[in-house]
């Protein structure tokens, strides 16, 4: 992929530090991204639901869009008010 959103040296030493424990990066209220997960269980402006190794991650909050995806992490981006497992 040629304009990449995240490094791949970055997702790969992730996913050897925390043995593909999912890692999840806030900055600012805007975007989050989850390294290390297994795919997207659902999604919609409101709320996106993510498989991972320990469990879904949910993100809340309005106009939330996935504006990244590979095999290895996922970018979502918006007016983002919560994260949580469930």
């Amino acid at each position: 992929m040629k304009n990449m959103l995240v490094d791949k040296s970055f997702t790969d030493t992730a996913g050897e530090m925390l043995g593909n424990v999912p890692s999840v990066r806030v900055i600012g209220k805007s975007t989050t991204e989850i390294v290390n997960h297994k795919g997207l269980r659902s999604f919609d402006d409101k709320q996106i639901n993510i498989n991972t190794k320990v469990g879904t991650l949910c993100i809340e909050g309005f106009g939330l869009e996935v504006t990244g995806i590979s095999d290895e992490y996922i970018r979502i981006q918006g007016d983002i008010r919560r994260i949580f497992y469930q």
